[in-house]
């Protein structure tokens, strides 16, 4: 029996992976979309020598066009979120007008210093998820969506002190109520932004989800 809840904790650890290769996905194209829709504001015009860098927020004293952008970013926060909260330490505000990456550093509120980012893809799962749930334009601010993501980043914690703690043992009822959680988030997804991305990911997860039923 051990060994069967020791797979378990295996198995919901790989449908964590499924979905956020999913999200990764979602959030380039709603960043894309998200910069196509503001393409009248100007990216900086002097990055190398402007007055925001190193600046903990682009306000007074930073160029007009990262001010912009500032205000722009905390628009793009989920309702629940204060502007106070956005960790402009690990922003360059230059960037934000060229820089989908950028944008999506400005709702990590902890993110590991020691990792270039080049991509989405680089950012860790726990990482990912935030940028899910604080993104406004991600889940089109709706509640249900964002308390799925919520429900996720909890069984995230979940499993990251397990292995913390070096208890990986995961009982097959917790696992079947994990795997029902990511499938509803991914269900949900699908319905907001429809695309081949949440499809594939909808059928990859029920049929590991099948397996561990049987």
């Amino acid at each position: 029996m051990a060994d069967i809840d020791q797979d378990n904790y295996t198995r919901c650890h790989i449908a964590m992976q499924v979905l956020c290769s999913t999200a990764v996905s979602c959030i380039e194209e709603t960043l894309k979309q998200w910069h196509q829709g503001r393409e009248i504001l100007p990216s900086c015009r002097s990055p190398s020598g402007c007055p925001s860098k190193g600046k903990p927020k682009p306000n007074k004293g930073s160029c007009p066009d990262c001010v912009q952008w500032g205000k722009a970013v905390e628009g793009a926060l989920y309702n629940e979120y204060q502007a106070s909260s956005i960790p402009w330490k690990n922003v360059n505000p230059t960037l934000l007008g060229r820089d989908p990456v950028e944008l999506a550093k400005a709702f990590v509120v902890r993110l590991p210093q020691d990792q270039v980012y080049r991509s989405i893809g680089d950012f860790d799962v726990a990482s990912i998820l935030m940028i899910m749930k604080r993104f406004k334009d991600f889940h089109n601010g709706d509640t249900l969506c964002h308390d799925l993501i919520e429900k996720v980043s909890n069984i995230r914690n979940s499993l990251s002190h397990m292995k913390i703690n070096k208890n990986l043992y995961l009982d097959s009822t917790t696992l079947i109520d994990y795997f029902r959680t990511i499938i509803d988030l991914v269900n949900n997804l699908g319905r907001i932004q429809p695309s081949h991305f949440t499809q594939q990911c909808t059928q990859d997860l029920k049929s590991k989800l099948n397996d561990v039923s049987r």
